[in-house]
């Protein structure tokens, strides 16, 4: 399937870092990244939000906590006659190295060992996930898209 998918661009709408005290001695840490997309859909493209939380989960420390939402423009011809799950998963392949390299850029700019997010084949996630949950129209026409991706 071709489509005239056209990326317009990216912006870093919010960010929120923390870094935490860690008791001396501390260096193993686990990082559990939580990735959920959001889609709006409009009559020539979508918007794409992707959003980004490394958050303290239980007692387990973590070095900083990070949250940051990132928005992306997706142009598409004929967007009515072409399947719009393919299409958010190939936008998500397109903006995910970019979510990363931000993520390295704030940790790395933090003086302290830069973070770089694992590489995930987005394919693969929206392949094993078929369906987009929660449509909702939205008040300026169009419909909102949520998937939590990990």
């Amino acid at each position: 399937m071709t489509s005239n998918l056209i990326f317009k661009g990216y912006k870093v709408k919010d960010i929120s870092f923390k870094l935490m005290n860690i008791e001396p001695g501390i260096t193993n840490f686990k990082l559990n990244p939580k990735i959920g997309v959001n889609v709006h859909k409009f009559d020539k493209g979508f918007d794409m939000v992707m959003n980004l939380d490394i958050l303290k989960e239980n007692d387990l420390p973590v070095p900083f906590e990070l949250s940051l939402c990132l928005i992306s423009k997706f142009l598409v011809a004929n967007i009515d006659e072409v399947n719009l799950n393919v299409l958010v998963a190939k936008a998500a392949e397109i903006v995910f190295p970019y979510l990363r390299s931000v993520v390295s850029s704030i940790t790395m700019s933090a003086n302290i060992t830069p973070y770089v997010l694992p590489i995930i084949n987005m394919s693969n996630i929206f392949a094993n996930n078929p369906t987009i949950t929660n449509r909702s129209p939205k008040k300026g026409g169009g419909s909102e898209i949520t998937k939590v991706l990990i």
